[in-house]
């Protein structure tokens, strides 16, 4: 099973190869997918939630902006949709998903696994879009303080985009 991606190329969710990771398809995707799978108050991409985690980061700016990388290839799927997949099917979806994480961090040269400071901050993101970017609702969880500044929702990916890929490209040696 393999995908076409933005370059015109192939990519294969079985048997994902790393020279078959390029740059600009993941930031062209990550710049186009909305996080929530778009249920938030305006359009929010992955890659304005990655620039976001990257300004929480002391180290690690590079991972941080690439943290979600590999969803440019099987999308944003949210945390309660996998855990439902994984009740229902096993851990079949979690091998094939750490499989492409895997393939897509040694293609695109960040740290994995992930390191706690960006999941941390990833984390801390995920309580800031709730606040600012979807409708009240209480989480049967508990979440992180949010972060010291506001999530602000930009109008197209068109937007996000050149400051995504100068972002990655400005810190590509600081991992």
């Amino acid at each position: 099973m393999w995908m076409q991606i933005y370059s015109g190329k192939k990519f294969s969710f079985l048997d994902p190869q790393s020279e078959d990771v390029y740059f600009d398809d993941v930031i062209m995707a990550l710049s186009q997918i909305c996080r929530f799978n778009g249920h938030c108050n305006g359009f929010y991409s992955v890659a304005q939630h990655s620039l976001n985690v990257a300004r929480l980061v002391t180290e690690n700016k590079y991972t941080a902006l690439l943290h979600d990388a590999p969803e440019a290839y099987y999308g944003d799927l949210s945390t309660p949709f996998k855990v439902a997949l994984e009740q229902k099917i096993g851990s079949g979806l979690r091998t094939i998903l750490d499989n492409i994480d895997k393939v897509v961090a040694e293609a695109l040269n960040y740290n994995y696994p992930i390191p706690d400071e960006v999941k941390c901050a990833d984390l801390i993101m995920l309580t800031t879009e709730k606040r600012d970017l979807l409708k009240p609702l209480s989480w049967d969880r508990e979440l992180s303080p949010p972060a010291n500044f506001r999530c602000q929702p930009l109008l197209s990916s068109t937007k996000i985009y050149p400051i995504f890929k100068r972002a990655i490209y400005e810190n590509i040696y600081n991992y």
